[in-house]
């Protein structure tokens, strides 16, 4: 249980580490772009976070299972995730070339070339992380992550400051990405992690477990940023900058929940000889680890939002207040994972199926809270579904 702790912790930083950019880049941000600007930067990053979330398609994932279950596989399932990956992404990019003139956001029209390259370099060769988690390697992800972290970062706030334009930021960030990538193929071929040696058996195996996740997730951040995607289209960049700044928990929310899931999976994976019921004792542990963290968290940034926003964003964005008190909800809402254990007996069908519940759900709530409650509706749909 200590080293699983351990792992948690250092998966945990290394987490917040590579998402940093969502994190800590509003920080400095906000204060070298207008509310406008800093709203079109936003617009930019969601559409390419949809379109990351389409092409890897859970396909990453599947490497905690499989690896732990299989170790003398492990370069056949690296290789397969690879390459399933490359094929999404080359089809979701090839659509934003054709259709992204016919988008209803003004800055992917405008963008629809950084975007398709952006999506090409971004998805590549990113499952370093679920590889090493998958070897219980997770200081090689804390590595990764920080490294990752001061060069991005570094990037997109120089571009921002020296440049106080969107435009230099975004194209910043494209060739950020395009370095990443070229460097990760050099060292993935130095070790040797691709091979040949996959047949239809395993790629059918892999593609039958992330498939129906895969799906879900689709559904999933449909969900999530359906609202975000209508203030885009309706209201415009200053609106979803707003919005943007309500919904900070989110991926903080995700970073935590996923970071014991994420090492608890392969241990339970890996214990093929032990009955279900004694595994899932961790997942039972985990949940108590969820409400005691998280909890009390949701309680104080609930009664302090309005300073939380003021202090971190300035007082320009202090009408995202209400819609960052709404999203505290989830903080509770993601102390009872109950994926976990669906993914540990392979049963990730049901995710498929519940997400249609979700966003459905959603869609109906949005459309009749917008009318009533304007940019906070969207908000309160999210988290009632």
């Amino acid at each position: 249980m200590a080293s699983i702790a351990r792992r948690t912790a250092v998966l945990g930083v290394s987490r917040l580490a590579q998402r940093a950019l969502v994190f800590l880049s509003p920080f400095f941000m906000v204060r070298l772009l207008t509310v406008e600007q800093f709203g079109e930067y936003r617009d930019f990053l969601l559409y390419a976070t949809m379109l990351f979330t389409i092409v890897e398609f859970c396909v990453n994932s599947s490497l905690a299972y499989f690896i732990p279950r299989e170790p003398d596989r492990e370069r056949v399932y690296f290789t397969q995730a690879s390459m399933f990956v490359l094929f999404t992404s080359l089809v979701a990019a090839t659509l934003v070339l054709v259709l992204g003139g016919y988008a209803p956001s003004d800055v992917v029209r405008e963008y629809k070339f950084a975007l398709f390259l952006y999506t090409l370099f971004l998805c590549n060769l990113d499952a370093w992380q679920m590889f090493w988690i998958a070897k219980k390697q997770t200081i090689n992800v804390l590595y990764y992550s920080l490294t990752r972290l001061t060069l991005r970062m570094t990037v997109v706030v120089l571009a921002a400051y020296f440049s106080r334009d969107v435009k230099t930021v975004i194209w910043s960030l494209v060739a950020f990405e395009a370095i990443r990538l070229a460097t990760m193929a050099g060292f993935a071929a130095r070790q040797r992690l691709f091979t040949r040696a996959f047949t239809k058996a395993t790629l059918r195996r892999q593609l039958a477990f992330f498939g129906p996740l895969g799906l879900s997730n689709i559904l999933g951040a449909a969900n999530i940023y359906m609202g975000q995607l209508y203030i885009s289209a309706v209201l415009g960049p200053a609106s979803l900058a707003l919005y943007t700044i309500g919904t900070y928990l989110h991926p903080i929310i995700h970073v935590f929940r996923s970071s014991i899931g994420d090492v608890i999976m392969p241990e339970i994976a890996s214990k093929t000889d032990v009955p279900h019921n004694e595994a899932l004792v961790l997942w039972q542990r985990a949940t108590v680890v969820y409400c005691v963290v998280m909890m009390p968290m949701a309680v104080l940034l609930f009664y302090y939002a309005d300073v939380f926003i003021s202090v971190l964003f300035t007082s320009a964005y202090a009408e995202a207040t209400p819609i960052f008190q709404a999203f505290v909800f989830l903080l509770v809402h993601a102390c009872f994972d109950f994926s976990l254990p669906l993914r540990i007996v392979n049963k990730t069908i049901v995710f498929f199926y519940l997400s249609f519940v979700a966003i459905a759900l959603n869609l109906g709530l949005m459309l009749v809270l917008f009318s009533m409650y304007g940019i906070l509706g969207p908000a309160i749909a999210v988290v009632v579904s």
